[in-house]
């Protein structure tokens, strides 16, 4: 099985569990699916790893934003807001994505596939 159809077998598993469309797969790691990155769906992804994607997501942008509004700040205070602009919100994300994902009672990304499908392969 290739990362891109684990990747679709467990947004599908998500689906199936009623999760909106926006919370399985949202627009970011659609965006990266698309461009060929294989990260694993938010629900499914590590602390550490949904912190860094959150974080960048945001905090690049605020960053740039910062640098071109107030030429002051630029680049050493412009890094710096971005930075703890990121981190902040990566963190939080990664709390919440953490919470529900346990909630839910889902397994670790290499433990996916063969967890969830032991039940159904042996009549259960």
């Amino acid at each position: 099985m290739t990362q891109f159809e684990k990747i679709a077998l467990a947004v599908e598993e998500l689906r199936q569990r009623r999760l909106r469309k926006s919370t399985a797969s949202p627009l970011l790691y659609r965006f990266l699916w698309r461009l060929g990155v294989a990260i694993p769906p938010p629900l499914f992804q590590s602390f550490l790893g949904a912190a860094v994607v959150h974080g960048l997501w945001i905090g690049v942008p605020i960053g740039a934003f910062l640098a071109c509004w107030d030429r002051r700040l630029a680049p050493v205070g412009a890094t710096y807001y971005g930075t703890i602009a990121g981190a902040g919100y990566g963190l939080l994300m990664a709390t919440y994505l953490r919470w529900q994902a346990r909630r839910l009672g889902l397994p670790s990304w290499a433990d996916f596939p063969e967890v969830m499908g032991t039940e159904e392969e042996e009549g259960w």
